[in-house]
């Protein structure tokens, strides 16, 4: 609910993916994630180079809600509220210091290697 833009965006990816182009729809829409709006899947579309009469109307159909839908439901039973979420060994990572090497190392020696 905090990111109006997220589903939109999806969408925008896997219809990218259509025609073969969801990295380059994705990096393009992380370049631009201040800007995600509905003017800008359609300019990104293209700019990759896409046909924009289908892109258009797999937007406008909303083709992958149901997909996309699954995935959030997903994430909510698992208690992921954003991202980056990670799970290492099945136990959601988190670290007062943040994501950072000593941080994934004490979590992986101890749940993973069983180290002291």
């Amino acid at each position: 609910g905090f990111h109006k833009q997220a589903e939109p965006a999806a969408h925008a990816a896997l219809c990218a993916n259509e025609q073969g182009r969801f990295v380059a729809m994705h990096d393009g829409l992380f370049a631009a994630q201040k800007e995600l709006a509905p003017g800008l899947y359609e300019r990104l579309a293209g700019d990759l180079g896409l046909h924009t009469g289908r892109f258009t109307r797999c937007m406008e159909e909303q083709r992958y809600q149901g997909w996309i839908d699954e995935d959030v439901a997903e994430g909510r039973a698992a208690q992921v509220r954003g991202t980056p979420s990670l799970y290492i060994n099945g136990r959601k990572f988190t670290s007062p210091s943040g994501y950072n090497l000593n941080a994934f190392t004490t979590v992986i020696d101890k749940y993973i290697l069983k180290k002291k």
